[in-house]
């Protein structure tokens, strides 16, 4: 069995080195950190495969003010065809309505039990590079397109960072 914790940590400190953010882990041994204009966003571990990580950046759009739940769907589909290395995923929510996610997945190959050390920081890099660029780009889209179909009493939609 992998040592979740021991990979968490190296995760934080890789998180910190590579990025310059202060880091830190819960319980399920998550990996959080603060962007200080974009917000939260989060490293996920996968246990069954130790090698693969998720850089995520949750709840990036309230997909409650996009005209429809299929409107955002489909949204997050011509979304995931521009960017290179990011998807974006909506997420249920017990109203029909949710929350979209963009996330970046990272192979980082092990080393004496625990992730190399500088391939998951340069994994980490690039992988942040790649998902800043493309919540930026889908921010700006989705606004100009909610802002499109909506009629002057809704405008720019505040759900969208």
């Amino acid at each position: 069995m992998h040592d979740m914790g021991r990979i968490a940590l190296e995760c934080r400190d890789a998180v910190q080195h590579a990025l310059g953010f202060v880091a830190s882990v819960d319980q399920h041994h998550r990996v959080s950190f603060r962007h200080p204009e974009l917000g939260m966003f989060l490293v996920l571990l996968t246990p069954e495969d130790p090698e693969h990580f998720t850089l995520a950046f949750p709840a990036f759009i309230d997909a409650r003010h996009a005209p429809s739940p299929e409107h955002m769907l489909r949204a997050c589909n011509a979304m995931n065809l521009r960017a290179r290395g990011v998807k974006f995923v909506m997420n249920d929510a017990a109203d029909g309505q949710g929350e979209v996610t963009a996330a970046a997945d990272m192979a980082v190959p092990y080393m004496n039990g625990l992730p190399h050390r500088e391939l998951l920081q340069g994994s980490l890099h690039r992988s942040f590079g790649l998902l800043t660029v493309a919540v930026r780009a889908a921010a700006l889209r989705l606004r100009q397109e909610f802002a499109a179909g909506s009629n002057s009493t809704r405008g720019t939609p505040a759900g969208v960072h």
